[in-house]
Protein backbone atom coordinates (compact mmCIF):
# COMPACT_ATOMS: atom_id res chain seq x y z
CA UNK A 1 0.00 0.00 0.00
CA UNK A 2 1.28 3.30 -1.16
CA UNK A 3 -0.33 6.11 0.71
CA UNK A 4 -1.56 9.19 -1.59
CA UNK A 5 0.60 11.71 -0.22
CA UNK A 6 3.89 9.86 -1.52
CA UNK A 7 2.36 9.61 -4.65
CA UNK A 8 1.35 13.43 -5.08
CA UNK A 9 5.15 14.31 -3.91
CA UNK A 10 6.43 12.09 -6.21
CA UNK A 11 3.96 14.02 -9.33
CA UNK A 12 5.45 17.09 -8.22
CA UNK A 13 8.96 15.94 -8.55
CA UNK A 14 8.29 15.41 -12.00
CA UNK A 15 9.27 18.15 -15.49
CA UNK A 16 6.17 18.84 -16.73
CA UNK A 17 6.17 18.42 -20.66
CA UNK A 18 6.77 21.49 -22.54
CA UNK A 19 3.27 22.31 -23.91
CA UNK A 20 3.24 23.60 -27.55
CA UNK A 21 1.43 26.63 -28.57
CA UNK A 22 -0.16 25.48 -32.02
CA UNK A 23 -0.97 27.94 -34.70
CA UNK A 24 -4.33 28.01 -36.94
CA UNK A 25 -2.97 26.86 -39.79
CA UNK A 26 -0.30 24.31 -37.86
CA UNK A 27 -1.54 20.57 -39.25
CA UNK A 28 -4.06 18.76 -36.62
CA UNK A 29 -4.43 15.22 -38.20
CA UNK A 30 -4.20 13.37 -41.69
CA UNK A 31 -7.23 12.24 -43.49
CA UNK A 32 -7.05 9.45 -45.74
CA UNK A 33 -9.60 8.27 -48.19
CA UNK A 34 -9.92 4.54 -49.77
CA UNK A 35 -9.55 5.55 -53.32
CA UNK A 36 -13.02 4.17 -54.13
CA UNK A 37 -13.35 6.76 -56.82
CA UNK A 38 -9.49 7.06 -57.53
CA UNK A 39 -6.41 6.84 -56.32
CA UNK A 40 -5.87 6.82 -52.36
CA UNK A 41 -5.23 10.47 -51.37
CA UNK A 42 -4.24 12.36 -47.63
CA UNK A 43 -5.45 15.41 -46.59
CA UNK A 44 -3.53 17.72 -44.26
CA UNK A 45 -6.05 19.07 -41.74
CA UNK A 46 -5.14 22.12 -39.56
CA UNK A 47 -5.87 23.33 -36.45
CA UNK A 48 -8.41 26.21 -37.90
CA UNK A 49 -10.50 23.14 -38.98
CA UNK A 50 -11.56 21.55 -36.12
CA UNK A 51 -11.51 24.59 -33.98
CA UNK A 52 -14.68 25.99 -36.27
CA UNK A 53 -15.79 22.86 -36.30
CA UNK A 54 -16.04 23.40 -32.43
CA UNK A 55 -17.01 26.88 -32.59
CA UNK A 56 -20.00 26.08 -33.95
CA UNK A 57 -21.33 23.71 -31.67
CA UNK A 58 -20.71 27.28 -29.19
CA UNK A 59 -22.90 30.35 -31.01
CA UNK A 60 -25.02 27.91 -33.01
CA UNK A 61 -27.97 27.97 -30.46
CA UNK A 62 -29.57 24.88 -32.68
CA UNK A 63 -26.78 22.55 -31.37
CA UNK A 64 -27.92 22.48 -27.66
CA UNK A 65 -25.20 20.39 -26.37
CA UNK A 66 -23.65 20.01 -23.37
CA UNK A 67 -21.42 17.76 -20.92
CA UNK A 68 -24.27 15.77 -20.57
CA UNK A 69 -24.28 14.33 -23.92
CA UNK A 70 -23.56 10.66 -24.65
CA UNK A 71 -22.15 10.00 -28.00
CA UNK A 72 -22.12 6.57 -29.84
CA UNK A 73 -19.12 6.25 -32.02
CA UNK A 74 -19.71 3.74 -34.59
CA UNK A 75 -17.50 5.19 -38.14
CA UNK A 76 -13.88 4.37 -37.84
CA UNK A 77 -11.85 6.58 -36.29
CA UNK A 78 -9.81 7.67 -40.12
CA UNK A 79 -13.28 8.80 -40.76
CA UNK A 80 -13.06 12.88 -40.52
CA UNK A 81 -16.64 12.56 -39.53
CA UNK A 82 -16.02 10.66 -36.24
CA UNK A 83 -12.92 12.32 -35.61
CA UNK A 84 -14.68 15.60 -35.58
CA UNK A 85 -18.01 14.00 -33.56
CA UNK A 86 -15.14 12.73 -31.04
CA UNK A 87 -13.44 16.00 -30.64
CA UNK A 88 -16.51 17.86 -30.19
CA UNK A 89 -17.91 15.71 -27.65
CA UNK A 90 -14.23 15.86 -25.57
CA UNK A 91 -14.79 19.72 -26.35
CA UNK A 92 -17.70 19.74 -24.39
CA UNK A 93 -16.80 16.87 -21.64
CA UNK A 94 -19.22 14.59 -23.01
CA UNK A 95 -19.09 10.75 -23.00
CA UNK A 96 -17.99 8.68 -25.70
CA UNK A 97 -19.24 4.78 -26.13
Amino acid sequence: IIMISLILEAGILIEQPQIYDAKPADIFTFSYTSGTTGPPKGAMLCHRNFASFCSILVINPDFNLSETEVYLSYLPLPHVLERMGVLAMLYLGASIW
